[in-house]
């Protein structure tokens, strides 16, 4: 069975990896499928975050025996921006430039002690408090939970292209709504972002409340870096996450997009790659992408696309 070659662990995989008491089994059944997690800047600042200093440097341990010296995923907004530059050039392939937030962040995965913890606070902060002020702006008086926007025709909208074409991104690039509608046809990496943003207004028109219930627990509504993090979905084939409601979310935009992406609960993810740790891997039901049993999964499973 082939396996694709780029997954995304947000920050809650990488704990769950780095707490399994087989983790190195873990670590090496991950290279015999030749599925390679991917490190945000988002989840590795969230990581550099962690108060017990212990078990900051086991999770940045982790990171780095996995993602090695390849280069973290950018924000997506500037994955976006080269995409863009490429489209507008009519390149094909993309030139993503480090920033100055992804080198720090990851080399202080080599030295966890001395991260810049006030640096990265302002900086999820800053993107946290960017998406509240937009729900909050955008926010109806009156609860609209009528209204779908989780729906292809409504990425081609006009009026949604024009949204899409109001972030800074579009706006340094002079991007127009035809050629926006283009780049969403043509890029999925923006076909991600618009989705992403569809989600978003989603939680506004329903008001959607800050904690809910899901599966008997109460769970918290994500934040701006955690929803923000659903974009990478246009750069990866598989997404994994152990936030039920990240996890639900994140179903809902690949649903939106050309070829729909798997999208897996951390703990089905790591017990799949247990069973084919021992020699003993379900072979039936099982997605040719991801490696899970489709009717076991909380998630969704790519469709229209064989692993790479």
């Amino acid at each position: 069975m082939a396996f694709c070659q780029n997954i995304y662990f947000d920050t809650s995989v990488w704990g769950h990896l780095t707490e399994a008491p087989d983790r190195d089994t873990l670590i090496l059944a991950l290279r015999r499928r030749r599925q390679v997690p991917r490190a945000s800047v988002i989840s590795v600042a969230e990581i550099l975050l962690t108060p017990d200093l212990t078990t900051r440097e086991s999770l940045c341990e982790t990171v780095r025996a996995l993602h090695g010296e390849q280069q973290v995923l950018e924000r997506p907004f500037d994955i976006a921006k080269a995409a863009a530059s490429a489209f507008l050039q009519g390149q094909k392939t993309l030139c993503i430039k480090e920033s100055a937030p992804a080198k720090s962040f990851y080399d202080a995965l080599s030295d966890p002690r001395h991260a810049p913890v006030e640096q990265i606070k302002q900086w999820i902060e800053n993107m946290n408090s960017n998406m509240e002020s937009f729900l909050q702006g955008i926010k109806p008086p009156l609860r609209d939970a009528a209204t779908n926007y989780l729906k292809p025709e409504v990425l081609e909208r006009d009026d949604f292209l024009s949204d899409l074409c109001k972030f800074q991104t579009a706006q340094e690039l002079g991007l127009s709504v035809p050629q926006m509608r283009e780049l969403c046809h043509s890029s999925d990496m923006w076909r991600s972002l618009g989705a992403t943003l569809a989600y978003i207004i989603q939680l506004s028109t329903a008001h959607a409340p800050k904690r809910r219930k899901i599966n008997s627990k109460r769970a918290k509504r994500p934040d701006g870096a955690d929803i923000w993090q659903i974009a990478y979905l246009g750069c990866v084939q598989v997404f994994i996450t152990g936030d039920r409601w990240l996890l639900e979310a994140a179903t809902e935009v690949s649903r939106l997009l050309k070829h729909q992406r798997c999208t897996i609960y951390s703990f089905e993810f790591l017990n799949a790659l247990r069973k084919f740790a021992s020699g003993r891997p379900s072979k039936r039901g099982i997605c040719s992408v991801c490696g899970i049993a489709r009717g076991q999964s909380k998630g969704g499973h790519a469709v229209g696309r064989r692993a790479l």
